[in-house]
């Protein structure tokens, strides 16, 4: 609990340093008004029994105007202060936010990893919850306890053992409201998997990539009874909260009454022996009661900062996680080197790797080198681990053992920013975002006009945009905007050309961004992005081997290993399973040498 608060003080302090004052302010006003009217009615009590009535309505009016003060003053600081912790969470969720774009690619494949994010999420998009309960509740806290002191100092002529069973009876009450609490958070984190769950099926049910499939193939009952099977363990979860706040709401009933009989009946009793005046009867009353509701609101208080900490905690977890020690160069040397180098050359020595959870090896000790400026393809049936490769290279997976060098320096320790801007990568599942054109081209606020215009020209997306009344401005899809443009496969394939020349970098990768396309198309924008990008390194990566016969050497994928590695002519000749694999393909497209010679000579 310490450690949260420490943590969100550090973050008002960064976002928003006028939330303390204002919490010092509001501590003093809000810990100075239970006293108004306990004091005031004493007051007038003495008074009127010797007959002073200017006096008396003295006090009343001086009562009154610091009641008014009091309550408007912390009002308004009240509300200035959510305001303040609005900027403050706000923040916060941009802080989520920009880990979530940064954090380690595999994380976003590790349901684990997206279940916590999206508990420390919950912890903060709620503004009564999480970081925002605990916030506003400090605002309170520190008054009240600042009021126990005072309204102990007052009640100290008291028996003692009367005060020490309040404080008894009180902290049952803590007691039992801690469990009911304590029993709710041991629920969170199975609760936070069963709403990731059914978020995700919410979202593909509005999601129109799916929507197709969920007509057609009559999907609405199977994703419904999915949705109804979370929603009945998110019922039986609430239940069984339900019911022990129920049981501990009664122990704490029964125990606020045992209290107030005996406090009343104490205090009564001294009256009527006259141990004490009327205006002592009601100083003892009211202080003890305000006594009691103060302390009980404090402990309350507490116990919710306890259990919003540990939803929080899911948040500092993330924010907080021990970075691995930088690899990354310190030599600011090496780094104009590698901005101002005009080639690319790529080794991999002894990779291998294998997915979390897996115990085959996707890629087995695999090592490639690649010239600057030459074209290599990776090829290979479905599972070779052509795909991982890549990712790999671009620095989305770590190797599990070997490294790979970019002219001649390990990526591992090249900063992130400098690397991905030496590479242009098209995948298989590149995304149309619904941004403007230029924007889906550029990806980058401040826009090259000259390049965007070179861009949009050698990729031939030039036609489509002259057609659009708002040209590059059009905004595509129709997520954000009813008049978004939704465009083809072919058309994509264009946009993302544009994207990869756009961008202009020195190491290019695609990713089979064609699969989709016949394998007539596939070749023909494959050998477009040869012509388009004479001089740089460039791999390409298919499972159609006739797409990428232009390239300097062909490499053969399988089973993680690199089977076969030469040029197409060279490969063809070794008559192995690269061309096996080649003459079932022409067969099966109804190709041959000839026809795929003439393809690439027109």
């Amino acid at each position: 609990m310490f450690k949260t608060i420490r943590f969100l003080f550090k973050k008002i302090r960064k976002y928003d340093f006028l939330m303390i004052p204002i919490m010092i302010i509001y501590t003093i006003l809000s810990s100075i008004y239970p006293f108004i009217w306990v004091a005031v009615p004493v007051k007038v009590i003495s008074l009127a029994s010797i007959g002073q009535l200017h006096r008396m309505i003295q006090c009343v009016v001086l009562g009154g105007a610091l009641s008014v003060i009091c309550v408007m003053g912390t009002s308004y600081l009240k509300g200035n202060y959510r305001m303040r912790m609005n900027n403050v969470r706000y923040n916060l969720i941009r802080d989520l936010m920009e880990y979530s774009l940064t954090m380690p690619y595999e994380n976003t494949l590790n349901p684990e990893h997206l279940t916590k994010i999206e508990l420390a999420n919950i912890s903060i998009i709620n503004p009564m919850q999480g970081a925002g309960g605990i916030i506003l509740i400090m605002l309170s806290l520190f008054g009240n306890i600042f009021a126990s002191i005072g309204f102990l100092g007052l009640m100290s002529t008291l028996s003692l053992w009367i005060i020490m069973l309040i404080f008894l009876l009180v902290l049952g009450s803590f007691y039992f409201n801690s469990k009911a609490a304590y029993f709710d958070e041991s629920t969170w984190n199975e609760r936070g998997d069963y709403e990731r769950r059914y978020l995700h099926f919410t979202n593909m049910m509005t999601d129109p990539s799916y929507g197709k499939d969920i007509r057609l193939y009559s999907l609405i009952d199977v994703l419904e009874s999915y949705c109804n099977k979370l929603i009945e363990q998110l019922k039986i979860i609430t239940k069984s909260v339900s019911r022990k706040n129920i049981q501990m709401d009664t122990a704490v009933a029964i125990l606020n009454i045992v209290r107030d009989i005996t406090l009343f009946g104490y205090i009564s009793s001294l009256l009527l022996k006259g141990q004490i005046e009327p205006s002592q009867f009601f100083l003892y009353t009211s202080g003890t009661t305000s006594l009691v509701v103060i302390l009980q609101e404090s402990l309350r208080q507490i116990s919710d900062i306890r259990k919003e900490s540990n939803r929080f905690t899911h948040f500092i977890n993330l924010m907080e996680k021990e970075k691995q020690a930088s690899k990354n160069i310190t030599d600011i040397n090496d780094i104009r080197k590698l901005i101002n180098s005009d080639s690319v050359t790529i080794d991999i020595v002894n990779v291998s790797f294998k997915y979390p959870k897996d115990e085959k090896n996707v890629l087995d000790n695999l090592s490639l080198s690649i010239k600057a400026g030459e074209k290599i393809a990776l090829v290979g049936e479905n599972g070779a681990g052509k795909s991982t490769l890549i990712k790999l290279l671009c620095k989305l997976y770590k190797p599990d053992s070997g490294t790979i060098y970019l002219n001649g320096i390990d990526i591992s320790k090249i900063p992130d920013d400098i690397y991905w801007e030496l590479i242009g990568v098209v995948f298989q599942d590149a995304m149309i975002f619904p941004f403007s054109i230029k924007d889906n081209i550029t990806l980058e606020e401040k826009v090259d006009e000259d390049r965007l215009n070179k861009a949009i020209n050698d990729s031939e997306i030039k036609e489509i945009i002259e057609g659009l009344p708002k040209g590059v401005d059009t905004v595509l899809l129709r997520i954000l905007d009813d008049e978004g443009l939704d465009i083809s496969g072919g058309q994509r394939q264009k946009l993302y050309l544009a994207r990869a020349l756009y961008k202009n970098s020195k190491f290019l990768m695609l990713d089979e961004p064609t699969a989709a396309l016949d394998p007539l198309a596939e070749a023909k924008l494959y050998e477009q992005y040869h012509l388009l990008s004479k001089g740089k390194t460039s791999i390409y990566v298919s499972h159609r081997l006739a797409s990428t016969k232009f390239c300097d050497r062909v490499a053969y994928l399988k089973d993680g290993k690199i089977i076969e590695l030469g040029t197409h002519d060279e490969l063809m000749a070794l008559n192995r399973e690269y061309k096996a694999l080649f003459d079932i393909q022409a067969k099966y497209y109804g190709e041959n040498d000839a026809g795929k010679e003439a393809l690439y000579e027109n």
